[in-house]
């Protein structure tokens, strides 16, 4: 029975033994497995990055024989500018694109400077046919409003391409969305005098002068009324608290002969009314309201201006000194006007020495006589021609009045 179960228990001992090895050789197997499999990633991970390195090492060599065969090909491929090499100089080589590193934009507006010249953008649209003004800060460029002290007036052509403005002329500078109206002499905003077609203006620091203006010692009016802002006044009253007149190089005149004509228009007209209205006033009130005083002699150019002085300060005189102060009073209206000497017929016969005014209106001149019409209440002698005039009459000597640069001038 011993015997029996020691055999048994060998053989059960047995069994264990082979079912342990079958495990075991499961085991083996399944690790020469994985070790198969894991040699194979490895080739197929070291063929992969073999292959890659082959890949860049080849794309690279290209590269570099396209750089040295094609020069900057690349570079313009990416659309990127290499910065330029400097000269031995020591001064940088200009690109035709820009020199300037990007820079920030200052009133919406990014300024380059260019072998060309400057170029501006605004809000991503490139600058053309355009007056700027333009302000240099240490190395960069800022385009700011025209009045900016130090600014300058560059043109931006149809390229884009802006150059410091040379020329002397009104012209209009922008600067974002607005536009402005300068007078700019060699790049900056200009002072003096600009003629255009017949009319004067006068500039400061660009801007058109209004009103009363004092220009070398001499006062100078220009208007301020709309459409005829800054043109220079000339030839006529300027109304005011005082008024005056200008003369026909636009000068106030201040002298006593010139500024008692003045006064007597601006005190009885209406300044509302037309020339040609007041000048009709002023006749027919100087020949009801002044009276006659005889004076002896006859005139020469130096002392008329003592009789216009002499009648519009006492509100009397002689036919002389009636004719003197009606050109006067023409001349500050804005008339060409003139004195006349000589002789008119007599009513005890013959002819007797008189003298009369002439005034010329549109091209033609016209005698006015104060003094007859102060006389002769049924006769009008008001704008007559040589042959509408009512008396027999013979000129031996005229006077005209000229008024410049502030001075009167009989002639």
């Amino acid at each position: 029975m011993s015997a029996l179960m020691c055999c048994g228990m060998y053989t059960g001992a047995s069994a264990d033994l082979k079912t342990i090895a079958g495990k075991q050789v499961e085991a083996e197997s399944a690790f020469s497995t994985k070790q198969e499999k894991s040699v194979t990633e490895n080739t197929q991970a070291a063929t992969s990055d073999t292959a890659e390195e082959n890949t860049q090492a080849a794309t690279s060599d290209t590269a570099e024989e396209s750089t040295q065969e094609g020069g900057t090909s690349g570079t313009e491929e990416t659309g990127t500018t290499d910065r330029p090499s400097e000269p031995e100089t020591g001064a940088p080589v200009v690109n035709s694109e820009t020199v300037q590193e990007p820079q920030k934009s200052a009133n919406g507006y990014l300024v380059t400077w260019t072998q060309e010249g400057l170029k501006a953008v605004y809000r991503g649209k490139t600058v053309k046919n355009t007056y700027l003004a333009v302000q240099k800060r240490n190395d960069s460029f800022e385009v700011v409003t025209p009045k900016t002290k130090k600014a300058k007036i560059y043109h931006f052509n149809k390229k884009g391409i802006g150059k410091q403005y040379r020329g002397k002329k009104v012209i209009q500078i922008r600067f974002q969305n607005k536009s402005y109206r300068y007078y700019v002499n060699n790049g900056k905003l200009g002072s003096g005098w600009v003629k255009k077609k017949s009319a004067k203006y006068y500039y400061t620091r660009g801007k058109k002068v209004t009103g009363w203006k004092k220009i070398n010692k001499k006062y100078y009016y220009f208007s301020r009324k709309k459409g005829q802002k800054g043109k220079l006044a000339v030839n006529r009253i300027i109304y005011g608290k005082k008024p005056y007149y200008v003369d026909s190089s636009g000068v106030r005149v201040t002298s006593t002969d010139i500024q008692l004509a003045v006064n007597y228009v601006t005190k009885h007209t209406d300044k509302k009314l037309s020339a040609s209205r007041k000048l009709s006033s002023c006749y027919y009130y100087l020949c009801t309201h002044f009276s006659y005083q005889r004076f002896y002699g006859i005139p020469v150019a130096s002392s008329l201006p003592g009789y216009e002085i002499y009648m519009l300060s006492h509100g009397r005189g002689n036919c002389f000194r009636y004719a003197t102060s009606f050109a006067y009073i023409a001349k500050v209206l804005g008339y060409d006007s003139r004195v006349a000497v000589g002789s008119i017929s007599a009513l005890a016969g013959g002819m007797t020495p008189h003298g009369w005014t002439e005034v010329k209106v549109n091209g033609y001149w016209y005698i006015c006589d104060p003094d007859m019409q102060a006389e002769s209440h049924g006769v009008d002698s008001y704008m007559k021609t040589e042959y509408t005039y009512s008396y027999r009459h013979a000129c031996s000597r005229r006077y005209e009045i000229k008024v410049k640069n502030g001075k009167v001038d009989w002639r």
